[in-house]
């Protein structure tokens, strides 16, 4: 903050005879300025609570005239008092005056009267020109009628934190602004900046541009009049470049999402006005891994920018398949154990590729490459997989010795409702039950086993993929299906295979014979996704 006389060259700016003025300065080089809807709505509860104060001042204000009232019709001067100082041979006006001086105590107004003649008593304060002029020379040397504002990089970035969540939104940025502003009754005004916008595409965790960087010159003027009111308000924008704005179907999509979610909120909140609202506040972290192999997996984290995407295939492709490979090495840390984050069965862990920093404080607009390495107890690391977009994935896994053989890996992407990136990793056999009993599902000879509720998925453990698999329901008095249901001669894309399966029950009859009569009996349906072929079936 600066205050001196400065050259002024806006015309509209400086005053008529006048090359230098003295000016008031803000010279800021970065500023971030974050608004939120919890922020905004606080704004409204507190506009809202503003006619309710005035209620209360203004009822403050008039007890308290009322009080002064009383107190003014207090009278002091008694008129045995006036006579006995009249008496003594001073003016009947000085003596009442003297008297309400003093509160009626007769002798201090005697006192005051041999002094002095008391003038009248005023309601104003005696002090109060003083009081002023100590005030005027005390900041004559901050006269100034000119403000400018300077700003190298200023950002206004709103935040979607309806859901308990801080999700980046909409940002603003202004470089090199400019900004000089004349007071007075005519304020004039002036700023030179480059302004562009960016919108948080969640669906790519990224910014995305809506508002092309667009130099401008905008210019305006507030006239007031006698009163100080408002009277009049002009502006002008001014600029040689040519504004683009980018529209996209995401984005369209991102303001109807957040309008109807804010909207709701808003109407929900306000019918609860005078009660508290608790809310828990959690960051936002864009990705988090799921992990339903049944195994234990380890992931690491891969960020490159979109320059150094194909350097960074050709390393990968040198340094990860190769007879030898027992750790993947994409960077000189990747190799270290504290790199590879593990993950246990049927266990969240949400993660960011920038650290624990907080993501709507960091530098987020340089188009970077999001990827993590995944492996899996038992097999080698797999080769890594993008997370910038959402759908299906897989890797062949390459087994670690000769107990598992080369498995199929899925990574299932898909967008929640607080934007964040879910990404699941699991076999490619996924099993449904179909059926309106709770199905008890075991693999070969091994004392694995697994309970399917109805109109359910699970996928298949990756260590128990190769095994033959046998069902029954749960809730009847009957056996394991007699033969294994049938799957991997399942080759084409959208083949499909139905199989009748049968469970006998364990019902004897007085004879001690399987009466046969009692049996259960359920369809199997194969159906293989749009995947490609495996290895073993190409060419």
């Amino acid at each position: 903050i600066d205050l001196s006389h400065r050259l002024i060259n806006h015309k509209s700016i400086k005053q008529k005879g006048h090359s230098e003025q003295m000016v008031l300065i803000f010279d800021i080089s970065e500023i971030s300025l974050r608004l939120s809807y919890q922020d905004m709505f606080l704004f409204l509860k507190i506009l809202n609570s503003l006619p309710k104060q005035a209620k209360v001042l203004s009822h403050s204000n008039s007890s308290h005239k009322s009080l002064s009232v009383e107190v003014k019709d207090i009278v002091f001067a008694l008129p045995s008092h006036v006579e006995q100082l009249h008496s003594m041979g001073f003016k009947r006006k000085d003596c009442i005056n003297a008297l309400e001086a003093c509160q009626g105590s007769i002798n201090e107004a005697a006192l005051l009267l041999t002094q002095n003649v008391i003038k009248p008593i005023q309601t104003v304060d005696i002090y109060s020109e003083d009081k002023s002029e100590k005030r005027l020379n005390r900041f004559s040397k901050f006269n100034f009628n000119v403000v400018s504002v300077q700003i190298h990089s200023g950002i206004l970035c709103l935040i979607d934190d309806c859901k308990d969540t801080d999700v980046p939104l909409f940002e603003i940025r202004f470089i090199d602004l400019d900004l000089w502003q004349r007071l007075g009754s005519h304020m004039l005004g002036i700023a030179n900046f480059t302004l562009s916008g960016d919108y948080f595409n969640r669906e790519l965790s990224g910014w995305q541009p809506i508002l092309e960087s667009w130099k401008c010159e905008m210019d305006w003027n507030i006239e007031k009049n006698e009163n100080s009111l408002l009277k009049k308000v002009s502006i002008g924008v001014t600029s040689f470049d040519t504004l683009n704005v980018v529209i996209t179907n995401t984005c369209l999509d991102l303001y109807k999402s957040v309008f109807k979610s804010w909207t709701d909120d808003y109407e929900r909140l306000s019918k609860q006005m005078n009660k508290p609202i608790i809310r828990n506040r959690s960051p936002f972290i864009p990705f988090a891994i799921k992990n339903e192999t049944g195994c234990d997996i380890r992931f690491h984290m891969v960020t490159s920018n979109i320059d150094d995407f194909f350097s960074l295939q050709l390393n990968i492709s040198k340094n990860f398949f190769t007879s030898k490979l027992k750790k993947v090495s994409l960077s000189q840390d990747a190799s270290k154990p504290s790199s590879w984050i593990l993950v246990k069965p049927n266990e969240i862990y949400p993660f960011s590729f920038d650290g624990p920093a907080k993501i709507r404080h960091r530098n987020s607009h340089q188009l970077k490459s999001h990827k993590i390495v995944v492996q899996v107890d038992g097999w080698h690391p797999v080769f890594p997989v993008s997370v910038d977009k959402v759908g299906k994935y897989f890797r062949e896994a390459k087994p670690e010795d000769s107990h598992y053989e080369t498995a199929r890996i899925v990574f299932d992407i898909v967008l929640e409702n607080n934007a964040r990136k879910m990404i699941t990793v699991r076999s490619a056999l996924l099993l449904f039950n179909g059926t309106p009993n709770e199905m008890d599902v075991k693999f070969g000879i091994s004392l694995n086993s697994l309970t399917i509720k109805p109109q359910t998925i699970i996928p298949i453990p990756l260590q128990l993929i190769r095994s033959k698999i046998f069902a029954k329901p749960c809730d009847l008095d009957v056996s394991m299906c007699n033969n294994p249901i049938i799957w991997d001669h399942i080759k084409k894309p959208y083949e499909c295979y139905s199989q009748l399966m049968s469970c006998p029950s364990f019902s004897i009859s007085k004879s001690d014979s399987i009466t046969g009569q009692l049996c259960y009996r359920f369809a199997t349906v194969v159906v293989r996704e749009n995947f490609p072929l495996d290895n073993s079936q190409q060419g």
